[in-house]
């Protein structure tokens, strides 16, 4: 089935799939900053950098946490 016809016909399925595409790269991207921070950063950058990864770590974590919360949401509602 085409993105059209998913569009059509059923745009809440097509919908979730960008919800849950959006969730794992949030999560592959925690991933790599991580391992871009233990390997590839130098320690003194660390201490200018301290605002930003929080925030980044932050607004990953919270469209992770929004598309947990939101598909179990949708789960109980459609019991």
């Amino acid at each position: 089935m085409s993105d059209e016809e998913e569009l059509a016909g059923n745009s809440s399925s097509l919908r979730w799939k960008n919800r849950r595409r959006m969730a794992w790269i949030s999560v592959i991207t925690m991933v790599l900053m991580t391992g871009a921070l233990f390997f590839f950063v130098p320690e003194t950058k660390l201490d200018k950098l301290q605002d930003v990864i929080s925030w980044a770590y932050m607004s990953f974590a919270s469209i992770v946490g929004a598309y947990m919360g939101l598909a179990t949401f949708e789960g109980v509602k459609k019991k």
